[in-house]
């Protein structure tokens, strides 16, 4: 299944935030759901790394910024564009707590446009596919 709005969803969010100048963190594999150890990523693997951990994260009481709820569950075509629009606002809109003027952190400083979302199937593991574009201005295809 494909959602793919008729013009791209935009972030607002000033400033922007260039994804090479994501910080040093430790790999983690989200196959096997281990950090892979002595392997590091940064800048636009930090970027990557850091989208999919918001996406696969439940909201909670304490963790306030995991966007789990909103992954596209519906097998029907107009029930999926639904719930796809309605992540890729919250992508764009995203914000950590913490987040302050001098240190920008969250998912709408860096993604400038969403251009689809899909659900796919590769090797035997369900996908979610967006397309978008980040800060600055590469062409990004996450697949989680």
């Amino acid at each position: 299944m494909k959602w793919q709005p008729s013009s791209p969803i935009r972030s607002t969010m000033q400033p922007r935030l260039d994804v090479s100048s994501y910080k040093k963190d430790h790999k983690f594999d989200f196959i096997t759901g281990e950090f892979v150890s002595g392997e590091w990523v940064e800048g636009l693997d930090a970027f990557i790394q850091k989208f999919i951990k918001v996406l696969l994260t439940k909201e909670t009481p304490v963790i306030k910024y995991g966007l789990a709820e909103l992954l596209p569950k519906s097998q029907e075509q107009p029930e999926f564009e639904k719930e796809c629009e309605k992540l890729s606002h919250a992508i764009v809109s995203h914000k950590f707590s913490d987040s302050t003027p001098e240190n920008l952190n969250g998912l709408g400083y860096a993604v400038e446009e969403i251009y689809s979302i899909s659900r796919e199937r590769i090797d035997g593991i369900n996908y979610i596919v967006v397309e978008l574009i980040v800060e600055p201005s590469l062409t990004s295809i996450l697949k989680y």
